[in-house]
């Protein structure tokens, strides 16, 4: 089964950073940028988080962004860059590389990518 990662701390992250196809990650920044791997993750944009008010509308803070999702696609090594900080004063960038790894044999049918467990993309 796919996984939501949740990174609180970019700076906390290691320079390599292993996940499977299908893992989320949502990071707590106000930007990025991907250098490499678009084939891998997918940097699927820069948000503001919002929430569900009491009645029933979408409320979101004044400032900047403050979240960022990639999506893990397929095996490989994608190469991003993360921006943290206020992006009109002190901007720091936290550099890493997202190693998506292959879903060995092994792993429970969940684990595995969709396209391996329907037989999509598959030679034979």
């Amino acid at each position: 089964m796919a996984r939501l990662i949740t990174i609180e701390a970019p700076e906390t992250l290691p320079p390599r950073l292993e996940v499977h196809p299908g893992d989320l990650l949502v990071v707590e920044a106000c930007g990025a940028q991907q250098w490499e791997g678009e084939a891998v993750a997918t940097l699927l944009g820069v948000f503001t988080r919002g929430v569900v008010g009491l009645h029933q509308q979408v409320l979101t803070p004044a400032g900047p962004p403050n979240a960022v999702a990639i999506l893990a696609v397929a095996p490989g090594v994608a190469r991003l860059e993360l921006v943290t900080g206020d992006p009109w004063r002190s901007v720091r960038r936290v550099p890493f590389e997202l190693i998506v790894a292959r879903a060995s044999a092994g792993d429970p049918p969940g684990e595995r990518p969709p396209e391996a467990r329907d037989g999509a993309g598959t030679a034979g």
